[in-house]
């Protein structure tokens, strides 16, 4: 209940993305604080209807956001329903990526990209910048570095001195898990679009001070693993 009161405020904004991205950090770290599975498979059953509320009722949802999702379920289900119109980012999204091959066009040469084809691709679409423009090779190198972030922020929550830095640690997990996956999988078209950016990659002031906090607070985790004597 505690969560609910921040996730339903974020969701009226509406701001679908981060309230997903609270959603994944309050598991994350109820998961580190040993929930039982039976009790977080009766929370997701009785989630369930107040999901259906959310998608009926205009003040939590707005169109364009039921449009977004509906678009994802026609690209997986039936593409020739998809409007050209909401599935714009998407398609040239998935244009570029495509059009990058194996070791890409190289960095400023990217025909969507600096044609300014993808759009917001400073943030929620740079990870199809860096497809078109650094390949599947780039493509991979960057997952491989975000997949670390997430392995140190795992190691350093399980290497914490106190259960507050074990939950602490896991909540950025989450948060980090969130963002990467979602902004990744949207650029792919294997998860809806909602605007989520990508960490340390993405252009933004507000998110690159959190991401920064974040690891900062994960260092001091770290630090403070061993009594440090002077």
């Amino acid at each position: 209940m505690l969560a609910a009161v921040p996730i339903v405020l974020v969701l009226m904004q509406p701001d679908l993305g981060t309230a997903i991205v609270l959603v994944v950090i309050w598991m994350s770290m109820a998961w580190a604080a040993d929930l039982r599975l039976s009790h977080l498979l009766a929370l997701v059953v009785l989630t369930l209807p107040l999901l259906v509320m959310i998608w009926f009722n205009d003040t939590l949802l707005d169109e364009y956001q039921k449009t977004r999702l509906l678009t994802f379920y026609y690209l997986l289900t039936d593409p020739t329903r998809v409007d050209f119109n909401s599935g714009y980012n998407v398609i040239q999204a998935l244009n570029a990526i495509s059009s990058g091959g194996l070791t890409g066009a190289g960095l400023t040469r990217g025909l969507f990209s600096q044609g300014n084809y993808v759009p917001v691709q400073h943030t929620d679409f740079i990870f199809a910048v860096v497809g078109e423009e650094l390949g599947f090779l780039g493509g991979v190198v960057l997952i491989m570095f975000l997949t670390a972030v997430l392995w140190q922020s795992l190691t350093i929550a399980s290497r914490a001195r106190d259960r507050f830095g074990h939950l602490i640690a896991t909540g950025i997990f989450g948060m980090f898990l969130a963002h990467i996956t979602i902004n990744i999988g949207m650029n792919m078209s294997i998860l809806p679009v909602t605007g989520l950016p990508l960490p340390l990659i993405s252009s933004g002031g507000s998110f690159m001070i959190v991401t920064l906090t974040a690891i900062g607070l994960l260092q001091s985790i770290a630090l403070r693993r061993r009594k440090l004597s002077f």
